[in-house]
């Protein structure tokens, strides 16, 4: 058998991605519901984070989703269904990035329009392997910003823009352009590439102004909180100061002092009583996953062409994703097979649980606690609290 005419393929490239919600649930076979793990026999409960469908937790245990023991059993997953979304703790720095360099007022970015051609330009040029075209459109951009000073920002955007494509179409031209992208993965191309991304997402998204270009109006400002939550901070006023009360003259005996330190005493707590009431004026507003959500949905339908040049995981998104801006945010936590959290000890009737049991059950009892009914209200604890969908 002659070798040479061997058929064989080669691997050009690897992506990964994200599960959606419906792709998750598909591939899981049993919602957690039940927030008792065990019986009161040390037995897994059914519905719980020990299900025998998720896999056996003991040798003498029998899988109920593929019958096997717990030797040959390959696991399964499970899901906990959340009944508000929440942000994806992976991707939360990327998506805080974008939440910040965008106009809540209009949902787009607030870069100028000639940063954004110039970045576009810069990358298509990369996929070529022209790292020396790089400097040469950053050069003309700022050229034509310069000249264009007094011209409005319109018809700025079109100049750069149509000195961009003039000088992409010129440096492609008898290029072949297959064997350029083949030869275009080389260690100073990827540098370049992380490197103008990096400075355009510190200038223009983390150090974006506080004006948006494009309507004018100005944004919050916002914070991170404890890694898990974005922040608008209002605009702090100076704390009002109160001057102490002059105590009354028969008080300034020296006999008396102490009647007036307890009316010392007295002022001072009316000062902070105030203070506090002060703080809750000025006060801070949490941004929720659910507006968060929608906000970049719709910045998602104005940049979608830069934007999956920033982040290329959102052009690789499943389709199950309403949009590909879901990835940022989780409306179901997957639970990993028995298999892989085992019981850590078991005594007589007691069991010690691995601390990712304890992740699990925490996620468990908040599921079971908030819900959700059908008129859109939240329910806590089988009460109605406010209405969370408008």
């Amino acid at each position: 058998m002659d070798v040479d005419k061997i058929p064989y393929h080669s691997v050009r490239s690897v992506t990964f991605s994200t599960y959606g919600t419906e792709e998750l649930k598909k591939l899981s076979v049993l919602e957690i519901t039940n927030l008792k793990t065990l019986d009161a026999l040390g037995h897994p409960t059914s519905g719980g984070l020990y299900d025998a469908a998720l896999g056996p937790s003991d040798r003498d245990e029998l899988c109920t989703s593929c019958g096997l023991v717990q030797l040959y059993c390959p696991g399964h997953i499970g899901h906990i269904s959340l009944p508000l979304p929440v942000f994806n703790p992976v991707f939360f720095r990327s998506m805080y990035q974008l939440i910040r360099g965008s106009c809540f007022s209009c949902h787009s970015l607030l870069s100028p329009s000639f940063a954004i051609h110039l970045i576009l330009a810069q990358l298509k040029v990369l996929d070529y392997g022209l790292v020396g075209v790089v400097q040469e459109l950053e050069e003309v951009a700022l050229e034509t910003v310069s000249q264009g000073a007094g011209a409005g920002s319109g018809a700025i955007e079109i100049q750069v823009k149509n000195k961009m494509t003039e000088i992409i179409n010129k440096k492609l031209e008898g290029l072949d352009l297959e064997d350029a992208k083949l030869s275009a993965q080389v260690k100073n191309v990827v540098e370049c590439r992380q490197r103008i991304i990096k400075t355009f997402s510190r200038e223009y998204l983390m150090g974006a102004g506080r004006k948006c270009s494009s309507c004018g109006v100005s944004r919050k400002g916002m914070s991170i909180h404890n890694n898990s939550r974005i922040i608008f901070t209002a605009n702090s006023r100076k704390p009002v100061k109160i001057k102490p009360k002059k105590p009354p003259a028969f008080l300034k005996a020296p006999e008396t002092y102490d009647e007036y330190e307890d009316f010392e005493k007295e002022d001072q707590n009316e000062q902070q009583q105030h203070q506090e009431q002060e703080d809750k004026f000025i006060g801070q507003n949490y941004l929720t996953p659910l507006e968060a959500r929608k906000h970049l949905r719709e910045l998602w339908k104005k940049e979608q062409a830069v934007l999956q040049r920033l982040f290329g995981l959102l052009a690789t998104a499943s389709k199950y994703h309403e949009s590909p801006v879901d990835i940022f945010f989780l409306d179901a936590v997957i639970v990993p097979p028995s298999r892989f959290r085992p019981v850590s000890i078991v005594l007589k009737n007691f069991r010690i649980f691995s601390s990712l049991w304890l992740l699990f059950n925490s996620e468990c009892h908040n599921s079971q606690k908030y819900r959700i009914n059908y008129n859109g209200e939240l329910v806590m604890n089988g009460r109605k609290t406010k209405s969370v969908i408008g």
